[in-house]
């Protein structure tokens, strides 16, 4: 009641450049069966942290906003240290 509802959002860059490289022997005529794997990572960028109080009775209350600002930034920080976000493809094919 003194809180109300606490919602958080973190958002990161729409569009991430990729770096990787993979394998993919699928094209071959001669075999039935193939491969693919692929590793690399995308670059994700600093988080957008927001967490808001929505109704109860410290939702005004100025230091209950600064102490929840300060939280904000905690976990801003404590997100900033996943820029990189990793990725592993793999796949299996099979031609008829």
């Amino acid at each position: 009641a003194e809180i109300g509802t606490l919602t958080g959002r973190s958002e990161w860059n729409k569009a991430a450049p990729f770096l990787g490289f993979g394998f993919n022997n699928s094209k071959n005529a001669i075999k039935r069966f193939g491969f693919q794997a692929m590793i690399g990572a995308a670059y994700i960028g600093k988080p957008d942290v927001n967490l808001d109080a929505i109704g109860g009775l410290l939702a005004s209350d100025p230091v209950f906003l600064d102490e929840l600002a300060a939280e904000e930034q905690q976990l801003s920080d404590d997100l900033d240290s996943f820029r990189f976000h990793p990725i592993l493809n793999l796949g299996f094919s099979i031609r008829f």
